[in-house]
């Protein structure tokens, strides 16, 4: 009979050991979350190699200090929700909350002769269209939907992939 307790670290060779078990989790919870993060696009002057890395600091940021991630998500839905009384106010009335996280990251690209393209945030966007620099930009938040190449069904299933891993470490 087994004996009643807890039982510490268990090595490897022995079945399925504790580095095994923490490695599956991290695993796991490292791909649910790399495809449920939403990362600011792609600049055109950024290489494939460190956009890998800035995702991959981003998903290893979530895995280890969840905390840290929420509130990045409740500074950036409070700057949308800024963004849309603002523009709002200045009567743009199509612009949504949609609108403003696709222009918050980095969604929007401002053209300029003899500059190179560069992308512009929601308050830039504001600030240029109340000085009467550039027109709202003219774009419906179903054509920004249709854009987004992840699936909703996709990150439900991660969420809830996310969501047993968890349940499963403590």
């Amino acid at each position: 009979m087994a004996p009643l307790g807890t039982v510490g670290w268990t090595p490897s060779p022995n079945g399925r050991g504790t580095i095994d078990i923490l490695f599956e989790n991290f695993l796991a919870l490292f791909v649910c979350v790399w495809s449920v993060l939403h990362h600011n696009l792609q600049a055109s002057h950024e290489r494939c190699c460190s956009a890998f890395l800035r995702k991959c600091r981003w998903a290893v940021l979530a895995v280890t200090t969840p905390e840290m991630l929420t509130f990045f998500a409740i500074m950036q839905w409070n700057a949308a929700k800024i963004s849309v009384e603002e523009m709002k106010g200045f009567g743009v009335e199509p612009w949504t909350m949609v609108h403003a996280f696709y222009a918050n990251a980095g969604g929007f690209v401002l053209e300029t002769p003899g500059f190179p393209r560069f992308p512009i945030n929601a308050t830039s966007i504001h600030y240029l269209c109340s000085k009467g620099r550039i027109k709202p930009p003219d774009i419906t938040k179903e054509s920004i939907w249709d854009r987004s190449k992840a699936d909703l069904l996709a990150k439900g299933f991660a969420f809830v992939q996310c969501g047993w891993t968890s349940t499963d470490l403590c």
